[in-house]
């Protein structure tokens, strides 16, 4: 049976993260791992809290920390890759994403999150290879019809952005309008 001092810290940490008490989280999550390092999840929530903190330097660590305990805990690949985005690292996070995805392909923002961190660093051939993975797995999403038709942009490929541009306009009017703007300026 589980450490009973343990269970109430967890649940305390959990409880204070959901009402934005992030300091308070951490807190309860520091206590924790003080009983118990291995738990990835009380990682990940520090991680979590940091990012919301704007502690990058920090949350990376939680984050990663938790992934060398549990290298397929998605979410936390995911916030890891978000981190190392946000901090201009697109190689890092990249090669995070990637993992994310190797670990659940069918994990749609992780397609999406890849296809930024390739466009950043201009692979816009294989961003848009990631963008597709994510439409074809989450049909209608926004960011990734909206990455994909970048990267047709990017590319030179205008017939292509639009076509993005026709199935964004079932999705989010607003987007394919601005998008369209960008590319038919004259229109």
């Amino acid at each position: 049976m589980p450490n009973p001092e343990l269970q109430q810290l967890v649940h305390e940490a959990i409880h204070r993260e959901a009402v934005g008490d992030y300091p308070g989280a951490i807190a309860a999550c520091r206590s924790a791992l003080l009983l118990d390092d291995t738990l990835p999840e009380l990682h990940y929530i520090v991680g979590c809290c940091l990012m919301k903190l704007n502690q990058s330097e920090n949350a990376e660590t939680a984050l990663g920390r938790a992934v060398a305990l549990r290298p397929d805990y998605i979410q936390a690949l995911n916030n890891l890759g978000i981190v190392q985005f946000d901090s201009g690292r697109f190689a890092a996070a990249a090669n995070t994403f990637s993992q994310a995805v190797a670990a659940d392909p069918t994990f749609a923002r992780g397609h999406c999150n890849l296809g930024n961190a390739l466009f950043a660093q201009q692979r816009y051939a294989e961003a848009l290879g990631a963008y597709r993975s994510a439409s074809a797995l989450q049909p209608g999403y926004a960011k990734a019809l909206r990455g994909a038709a970048d990267c047709y942009l990017a590319l030179g490929d205008v017939e292509g952005a639009l076509g993005e541009v026709t199935l964004l306009s079932n999705v989010d009017e607003r987007q394919a309008e601005e998008l369209l703007q960008r590319i038919l300026p004259d229109q």
